[in-house]
């Protein structure tokens, strides 16, 4: 988010952990699971609804207070399928395996057939084949930002 904005997002995870006071299990019920290449911790899909319902309470009252349409908050992490060279200096490099962050707000503006992220892999910006990223799964994209 905007710098300018930050302020206004902490008041509304304040506002929306008050109002949500009590209505999380305690305590919060997670499973240990260990591989070679991972370790991590997983909620019941109960548990999982309660926290998507959290979230989805947290954007509509960021929304609210920072005056933004609630879909320019919610962003998709889309990962890179396969590598592409740009052809236009508004177009981004991709790499397999890259992710890449959407918003829907950024979109207004697009051709169809593409779409406008930045990489997280290089921090950059721009036009990207929508038919060359995938809508990463969401256990995927909470172990990359963990």
């Amino acid at each position: 988010c905007a710098d300018s904005k930050v302020e206004a997002l902490s008041e509304a995870l304040q506002t929306t952990v008050q109002q949500w006071r009590g209505r999380f299990p305690r305590p919060l019920p997670l499973e240990l699971y260990t591989s070679s290449s991972f370790i991590g911790l997983f909620v019941e899909e109960q548990v999982a609804d309660v926290l998507r319902q959290f979230a989805a309470d947290f954007a509509t009252e960021a929304a609210r207070k920072t005056g933004r349409n609630h879909q320019g908050i919610v962003r998709n992490t889309p990962w890179v399928m396969y590598p592409y060279m740009p052809q236009n200096d508004d177009e981004l490099e991709l790499a397999p395996g890259d992710y890449i962050f959407t918003s829907s707000m950024d979109q207004t503006s697009t051709s169809e057939g593409w779409v406008y992220g930045t990489s997280l892999a290089t921090g950059l910006s721009g036009l990207l084949p929508e038919n060359y990223v995938s809508l990463a799964d969401e256990s995927d994209t909470w172990v990359f930002h963990g």
